[in-house]
């Protein structure tokens, strides 16, 4: 019975369509501490990434890591070699 799905979305700078900012910036909030609270209370919590989002949101939603792309791609490279 979601509306989520109903909703506008708007043509970014990629030409991506995706949801307003605020609304993107709360469902990536949303989501990544349901995650860690429930997966991450199990260990060591998840990495997680944002797909095609630019700085800004990084910066906002994962503030402890350092949205340079070279830095996430050393980050994700890392993570799938600890286990």
């Amino acid at each position: 019975n979601s509306r989520l799905f109903y909703g506008e979305l708007i043509k970014g700078y990629d030409n991506k369509y995706r949801y307003f900012k605020p609304l993107r910036r709360e469902l990536f909030r949303f989501v990544r501490d349901e995650i860690r609270s429930n997966v991450g209370a199990v260990g060591e919590p998840p990495l997680l990434y944002l797909c095609m989002e630019d700085r800004e949101m990084w910066e906002d939603i994962f503030p402890e890591i350092n949205p340079d792309p070279e830095q996430i791609n050393r980050l994700l490279y890392e993570n799938v070699f600890k286990n």
